[in-house]
This record gives C-alpha cells, structure tokens and sequence, in this order.
C-alpha cells in the first residue's frame, strides 16, 4: 500500500514524534483492515506492544496513550471514540482539510439544542401537568439563548459547558438566575469529557462532507468520504449518549431552589422538573376544579 508506506516513512523524520510512535504507527497499520475483528483501541493495542513477559500493562496504556496522542497531533491517526485508526496519506491530507474547517460558536450551540430538545427531549414543547391533566408549554432556552418559539410564561433552561458563564455559575449563582422572572428552572449540565472536541469534529466533517470540492471529488476520496460519514453518525449517537448522561448527573434548580432529583432518563427529569415548576408557580390550581 503505497499510501501507507510514504506515511510510515516519512514518520521517523518528524521531530514532533518519537521513536516508539513509529514503532505504533507500524502496528496500527497491520490491523488497519481487520478493525472489525480486532478493536484498535488502547487496551488491545497495549497488548500488541508488550514486549516482555513481566512488562506493566499499566505503564504500557500509558505510554500508548501519549503515543497516540502525538500521532493523532501529526495527523497520522485518527480517533473515532475510543478506537484508533491509521490515516494513509490521503486520508491524512482530507483530516488536515477537516481540521481546517472553521465552525462558529452559533454553530455549536445550534447543533445542541437539535442535540438537547429534538433528539433526546423528542421536541417536547409542553408537560402535562400530573394533578390537573392540564397541559403547559414551557420556552427552551440553552445558555440564555432561546429555542424555537419562546413566548409563554414557563421557562426551562439548560447550562451547558459550551456557554461563556458556565465556569462561574456555582450553586449560588443557579439559583438566583432560577428565580428570575414568573416561573423558571434549570439544568446545569455535568461536564464531559473531550464533548467539545466531539461537537466540534462532528461539525466539521458535516461541513466538509457538504463543501464543493467533496461533491467533486474523485473516486478514493469519496471513498475516504463515506467512511468518515459513517463515523459521523456513529459519532452524533455517542454525543447523544453523553448529553443524556451530563443531563441525568447535572444539578437542577427552580425558583430558587436547588432541587434533588434521582432520575434516570433525560425525559423523567424534564417532567418531574417542570412538574414541580408549574405546582409552585401556579399555587392556587388545587383551588380549581377540573
């Protein structure tokens, strides 16, 4: 494989790498095409390289770890989650292109809320009230930024790691912003790991596969094309995951209240949260007869 072998040989001349990452890069290519039988991620690459009986595996993730991390730096690798794979020199010059590709801060937060309110809150716009059987619409909005229509009087709020006050938005701070305005809760979400650099990638590639010089590209490229389009959709459910995740573990607040919730999916807490907001906004409906 010509493609491979000029990245492999133009490897030990690269003052960014060492001599191990080589070594790494080699194994990387003799499992490039059967990643479906063996996974290339850290542990099974670690395995790959123990090069004495009694060497610590430990040490060894480590050390591959931060080759990897060099490599990927270099573009001759590339990570889809946790798995790992060799770039051949095309496919490195498109992973430059890719990195290349500008994607603004509206951008980021636009995919987040398709993210956020369409794919794991279903474009849920309104909660049924458990004691009255009444239905109320709620404004979504994503670091202060509103989603969609958001003229009604319930407000639900999500804080997320992309937002600019993030950092700064302790208990104190969440509970105060929770208690502006008629009726308003919050979802401070946990932080996540690499999930900006995920969000970003995503849109990057998304962007690139829709450039002109794609739709005219020539028959390896599209190839190179299709593949990273798969990961891009493998990629979008992982970010899905984690949303549900750093929703579910986040910290919640309403009126002015911290709330305690132990709930397992994103759209029992959307309910249960906006329940309580409603109950507590509206403190005469047990007065109404329904």
């Amino acid at each position: 494989d010509t493609n491979a072998k000029i990245s492999i040989d133009q490897a030990p001349s690269n003052p960014a790498l060492e001599d191990y990452d080589v070594s790494l890069l080699k194994v990387m290519f003799l499992i490039r095409y059967i990643s479906d039988v063996l996974k290339p991620n850290v542990d099974n690459l670690a395995t790959l390289c123990v090069d004495q009986i009694d060497v610590d595996k430990l040490v060894l993730k480590r050390k591959v770890q931060e080759s990897l991390a060099r490599l990927e730096n270099q573009r001759l690798v590339s990570r889809n989650g946790d798995l790992w794979y060799f770039l051949t020199n095309e496919e490195r010059d498109v992973a430059r292109e890719i990195g290349h590709v500008e994607v603004s801060a509206s951008e980021k937060s636009r995919l987040l809320c398709e993210l956020l309110f369409d794919d794991i809150l279903d474009q849920q716009a309104k909660v049924r009230h458990r004691d009255t059987k009444a239905d109320y619409e709620i404004n979504r909005l994503l670091d202060g930024a509103p989603w969609k229509n958001a003229n009604h009087e319930l407000t639900l709020e999500i804080l997320s790691p992309l937002g600019d006050d993030y950092e700064r938005l302790n208990d104190a701070q969440c509970i105060l912003r929770s208690s502006e305005g008629n009726g308003k809760a919050l979802i401070r979400l946990s932080e996540g790991n690499r999930f900006d650099i995920e969000l970003s990638l995503y849109q990057q590639i998304e962007k690139y596969i829709d450039s002109p010089k794609a739709s005219n590209a020539s028959a390896s490229l599209k190839s190179i094309l299709i593949n990273r389009k798969d990961e891009n959709r493998e990629r979008r459910t992982r970010l899905r995951d984690q949303l549900s995740t750093l929703m579910v573990t986040g910290d919640c607040y309403a009126l002015g209240q911290k709330q305690q919730f132990k709930l397992s999916t994103p759209s029992s807490l959307l309910d249960e949260l906006v329940n309580y907001l409603i109950s507590n906004t509206y403190t005469k409906l047990p007065y109404l007869k329904f």
